[in-house]
């Protein structure tokens, strides 16, 4: 797989996060096409958006009543469209970073949290990495409100590392308060290339026990809204803007930017992606958790922190070079 070709340099991009450098499963290639892909989290881009059937209707009203057509790209694509058909623009962080003294004002805030891992599948190292299995995933942490995350990040010309801030609002939308949240730092491996929040998340393979066995290295995330998942929550934004990720996180020689979840809105990591994934080469056969942990620091303030980890169980079986995986029903859902 394309994405997962630069081994060495990609095992070692999270270092600074204290996990050991690992080597990233390949994946089956993905089209793009299916529902859940997200545009900037995978190598591949995603099939043509639909437009909205109001949109397709207006067209179709104006060509028959003015006697001629409308294209969907000319609609879909003026100020302000949000069905997807045009590139967004990131959100702007402030003109510089916070001064003056950190307060957490009490005020609403996010509540982030975390949905059961899905997309569940095995994959070996092919010829990159010969002679090992992964448990590849697909991941959402997503905001319940009833404040956005916003999270902006400023560095130095020629500083590696950006630091990372957390902004509050009142009411009436103005900021009135801050507080130091970690860094920020750029992800060159291909499906990524931009600034990741550093210890957004977690992923962790749990033995029966629930104790940890394996913890996957990535654990740095690009914020944005790429996936709709409950907007009846106070709050919830049924047009968020930053879902575009090649625009959303940044460009490498970006000195600033802004990270926004939006209340309703998830980011979704597909498993096609570097490190999503955990080494299972050497694991025994039996019963599995997959942890997905939103804040595992607790270094973003919240609603809270009592929602934030989900558990998918899973069942490995087979043998080494030849892994297989169960996956069981979780409530309603009975897929992978």
């Amino acid at each position: 797989h394309a994405g997962h070709g630069a081994a060495p340099a990609a095992a070692s991009a999270h270092a600074g996060h204290g996990a050991s450098a690992r080597t990233d499963a390949p994946a089956a290639a993905t089209t793009g096409a299916g529902a859940t892909f997200n545009v900037g989290h995978g190598p591949y881009p995603p099939a043509p958006p639909a437009l909205p059937w109001a949109l397709k209707r207006q067209a179709t009203v104006k060509g028959v009543l003015g006697g001629q057509g409308f294209s969907a790209a000319a609609i879909g694509d003026r100020a302000g469209q949000t069905d997807g058909s045009r590139q967004a623009p990131g959100a702007r962080p402030t003109a510089e970073r916070p001064a003056g003294k950190a307060t957490v004002p009490d005020v609403p805030k996010p509540d982030l949290r975390s949905l059961p891992a899905y997309g569940i599948t095995i994959s070996d190292g092919d010829e990159d990495v010969p002679g090992k299995d992964y448990l590849a995933f697909s991941a959402n942490v997503w905001n319940a409100g009833p404040a956005k995350l916003v999270v902006d990040g400023f560095r130095s010309p020629g500083k590696e590392l950006m630091d990372a801030y957390q902004y509050f609002y009142d009411a009436q939308g103005k900021q009135v308060g801050y507080t130091p949240t970690g860094t920020m730092e750029w992800d060159p491996r291909p499906g990524h290339e931009h600034w990741h929040f550093t210890d957004f998340a977690s992923y962790r393979l749990l033995k029966a026990d629930r104790k940890e066995t394996v913890r996957s290295g990535k654990e740095a995330f690009c914020l944005a809204n790429t996936d709709a998942v409950d907007y009846t929550v106070k709050n919830a934004n049924w047009h968020p803007e930053n879902t575009d990720l090649s625009t959303a996180c940044g460009q490498e020689n970006s000195i600033s930017v802004r990270e926004v979840l939006d209340v309703g809105s998830g980011d979704t990591y597909t498993q096609d992606l570097p490190g999503q994934s955990f080494d299972i080469t050497d694991l025994p056969n039996g019963t599995y958790y997959i942890q997905v942990l939103a804040n595992p620091e607790n270094r973003l303030k919240e609603t809270d922190l009592s929602n934030n980890s989900a558990l998918r169980k899973v069942v490995l079986g087979g043998k080494k070079g030849a892994r297989t995986v169960t996956v069981p029903a979780h409530h309603l859902v009975d897929a992978n």
